[in-house]
């Protein structure tokens, strides 16, 4: 759940066996544990049955995979695995990012910097009526792009682009922001260690791609 973008709230699933009681709870993490939002948010209860992970430690350069069972397991077989799950180097790098994490105390500082980054989608949102909706969990979070508020229609196809997209796109790296732009979405991750004067900076530069988003927008 979540690998490129923090998945919306209502989408979040609650996995319950035959009699209706709780089963398994996954914390949602992957990528959004590298952009400091490991800690930040489980679905239905404060402590998750399963903690996953996928690649996130190691950069994605070394694959990695974890799997943490929290007690949900003692008495039963849980299926499940990747082929790259234990990779030595990969549990290497892990260990030392995650060291960085607690040394740098850079978790912490990502959830404040998490509410600077809020702000400025909020403020997005305000002043672009192509912006259908901003997310994020501490720095990992994305921006919709929409035709119409109303309607919700996409600013680009799925799986496929747009000239307004295209045109964003172009913007953004013209101006020296390096981001993953993908069908109708922007992706606002930035590094751990960024300032508020880097992020708003970064911002400005895709306040001005939505201004050429903007004239998408119908109705």
């Amino acid at each position: 759940m979540g690998a490129h973008t923090p998945v919306p709230s209502q989408t979040l699933i609650r996995l319950e066996d035959h009699d209706g009681t709780s089963l398994v709870n996954i914390k949602q993490d992957q990528s959004v544990s590298a952009f400091g939002g490991m800690q930040t948010r489980t679905i239905t209860r404060k402590h998750p049955d399963v903690f996953s992970a996928i690649g996130v430690f190691s950069g994605g350069s070394i694959k990695t995979a974890e799997i943490q069972d929290m007690d949900a397991f003692k008495d039963k077989v849980f299926y499940g695995g990747l082929t790259y799950n234990s990779h030595p180097m990969g549990c290497a790098a892990a260990l030392a990012t995650i060291a960085v994490y607690e040394e740098d105390g850079l978790i912490e500082r990502a959830k404040v910097m998490g509410e600077v980054m809020k702000q400025h989608h909020a403020d997005l949102y305000a002043k672009h009526p192509s912006l259908g909706a901003g997310r994020s969990i501490g720095l990992f979070g994305i921006l919709e792009l929409v035709r119409n508020r109303a309607t919700y229609e996409p600013m680009a196809p799925y799986n496929g682009t747009s000239d307004e997209m295209k045109a964003v796109h172009h913007h953004l790296k013209a101006n020296g922001l390096y981001t993953f732009v993908r069908w109708n979405t922007i992706m606002t991750n930035p590094p751990l260690t960024i300032t508020e004067a880097e992020l708003a900076e970064a911002f400005a530069i895709i306040d001005g791609a939505l201004s050429l988003a903007d004239q998408g927008v119908r109705g």
